[in-house]
């Protein structure tokens, strides 16, 4: 099965050389840091995706997701998120939207990763599909996030992890998950390190694997991460 790297950074990288980047020819397609919880945006995010951009590279974004921070009940803190990532990306580089050899799709992305400790399981697949019914009003969205994290802070139903992969239009949510092994820049074995296993069983398998946050890549002054895309041709 052919996979393609995929870069995906936030203003800690520093300055990228997207020229450098796109000559070296490994990137299929980045996804760049826009926002976090409901008022904060990346120092870098339009820099990065213009000249992304310009270099050729498709661009996408991502948004850290903040449930664990609180506003008075789950729909409207994730619709205050979903507002404000919408708002930070409105006037930027129109997100590329992929297709995997699974099928599903995704153009933005929403981190998954903050465990949530004042509400119940039920609250947060209130806010996590408040937050994708909000966004994809515009644009489909990709869930980066585990297994583990989904079932332990989303879905108190079996039948919640399908409504989380499929949407209403009949499309499916690709899903992004992070297995590093050693981390040391490498792609991990698999048989001792395999991705699947952070993916739901609805799923059945990774649409990217991230497999390092600690890769090298010319034009990138500092570690970054890389993962591998089941891109379809």
């Amino acid at each position: 099965m052919s996979e393609r790297k995929v870069l995906d950074l936030y203003s800690g990288q520093g300055t990228v050389d997207w020229n450098a980047v796109a000559a070296n020819g490994q990137i299929a397609f980045a996804i760049i840091k826009a926002s976090e919880g409901a008022s904060l945006t990346d120092s870098r995010v339009e820099r990065n995706a213009l000249r992304a951009a310009v270099a050729g590279i498709p661009v996408s974004y991502y948004h850290f997701g903040r449930p664990d921070l609180g506003a008075p009940s789950p729909p409207s803190d994730a619709r205050q998120e979903a507002e404000y990532f919408l708002r930070t990306i409105a006037d930027l580089i129109r997100p590329n939207k992929q297709v995997f050899q699974s099928g599903r799709t995704a153009a933005v992305w929403l981190d998954l990763e903050k465990p949530i400790e004042r509400w119940n399981e039920r609250e947060g697949f209130d806010w996590v599909s408040t937050f994708l019914a909000q966004v994809e009003k515009q644009y489909p969205v990709g869930l980066y996030t585990s297994r583990a994290w989904l079932e332990r802070e989303a879905t108190p139903l079996v039948s919640s992890m399908s409504q989380l992969l499929n949407r209403p239009d009949g499309s499916q949510r690709a899903i992004w998950v992070a297995r590093y092994g050693a981390n040391d820049g490498l792609v991990p074995d698999r048989s001792r390190h395999n991705p699947d296993d952070k993916v739901p069983r609805e799923w059945g398998s990774y649409d990217l694997w991230q497999y390092t946050s600690q890769g090298a890549l010319p034009g990138v002054p500092t570690p970054c991460d890389l993962s591998l895309a089941r891109l379809r041709p």
